[in-house]
């Protein structure tokens, strides 16, 4: 069977490295001619991985995408549907992978059609419009938590029968692999890693992160006598502005920015605490990579996701959005965690997700004959 999985580009993001866990678990099953079409091409290591496993087209080179003229814009729109209807002509099942990106280009499409959405329901209503409707195109939508799942049934009883909750994938070993992996660290992360430190991993975006939160808690923290050193792992448009703000804090000698890191679960594994401040997340890939990296984790409580994934705070420590005090008591605080139980993430496990996602996408397939 042929699945073409859709999705803008494969630079480095989490749903991304999720959808590369998924291909490549999918390949190894052996049932399966894997398709991945972006609208742009990528120089990043996933898309050099996904290549392996899949074949990847991107409907635009690189100079065509980052064109934003009128007549370049309608050259675009008219190419897209083209290069679409070529690349798909021969799928049988179409996984528009990120948020009903693809909607408005496949909708006429005869095969059957599935969308994952990776943000709470009610930012999709704020960030993308007309969502509600865009969703109907789909015979299926994969939510990747249970509160999510409960969140859209709100919006959309009548989709109850067509809206799936999977997980996303990890693959533990791999993380566990990685966290011993010393070989891209220099002389200077190095003496880092080896030293006392709160880490956190994010886009800096402050739409829907929060390090200026994390920063002010984290300044009030020293304050009441927190000695650890914030080492902020990612880039993002407002990196400069947080640069700033931390040297406005007198705290650029503690405040450690390291950009985009390739292999950040070193780091998780050796931190103190890790914390995830953010205003909003469709599921916190990094919540669950820190639990079973390191199992002293800290997190906002949004709308969606980490509370479920932290089991409403059994497993690790929530606050309020936006709430720096309670995140300055809490970075103060001696962790009491236990080590996780064995089985304790196994949901999240590859396996188990790729299976769910086999079974849907043969269940559509029988409808199809």
């Amino acid at each position: 069977m042929k699945i073409s999985f859709l999705i803008n580009s494969l630079d480095m993001g989490g749903a991304e490295k999720v959808l590369l866990t998924y291909v490549q678990a999918l390949s190894r099953l052996g049932l399966y001619d894997i398709s991945v079409i972006t609208n742009k091409p990528s120089a990043s290591k996933i898309q050099s991985k996904m290549e392996e496993y899949a074949n990847c087209h991107s409907i635009f080179s690189l100079y065509e995408y980052n064109n934003t003229s009128p007549i370049i814009k309608l050259y675009k729109s008219i190419k897209r549907r083209i290069m679409l209807h070529l690349f798909l002509k021969k799928t049988d099942v179409i996984i528009d992978f990120l948020d009903c990106d693809f909607d408005r280009y496949i909708k006429s499409f005869k095969q059957k059609k599935i969308t994952y959405l990776h943000s709470s329901f009610q930012h999709l209503m704020r960030r993308k419009k007309n969502i509600a409707e865009r969703c109907t195109i789909y015979d299926a939508i994969i939510t990747i938590c249970q509160d999510m799942h409960a969140e859209i049934h709100s919006f959309s009883p009548q989709w109850i029968d067509k809206t799936h909750v999977i997980y996303n994938p990890f693959n533990f070993e791999d993380l566990k692999n990685s966290s011993i992996d010393y070989s891209l660290l220099t002389e200077s992360t190095l003496n880092i890693l080896n030293g006392e430190y709160i880490l956190t991993v994010c886009r800096l975006n402050e739409e829907t992160k929060d390090i200026a939160t994390l920063l002010d808690a984290y300044n009030l923290a020293r304050k009441q006598g927190c000695n650890q050193d914030l080492v902020i792992i990612g880039d993002g448009p407002d990196k400069v502005n947080l640069e700033q703000k931390a040297t406005a804090l007198n705290l650029e000698k503690h405040v450690i920015f390291i950009g985009e890191c390739e292999n950040p679960y070193v780091w998780m594994k050796h931190a103190k605490k890790f914390v995830l401040s953010s205003k909003d997340e469709g599921f916190g890939l990094v919540i669950v990579e820190a639990l079973y990296l390191n199992g002293n984790v800290i997190s906002s409580d949004c709308y969606i996701g980490p509370s479920e994934i932290l089991q409403r705070g059994m497993l690790g420590e929530l606050f309020d959005v936006g709430n720096k005090q309670a995140l300055s008591n809490l970075l103060n605080q001696p962790s009491t965690r236990m080590p996780l139980q064995d089985g304790q993430l196994d949901i999240y496990r590859a396996d188990n997700s790729v299976l769910m996602l086999h079974k849907l996408i043969s269940g559509i397939s029988n409808a199809i004959n």
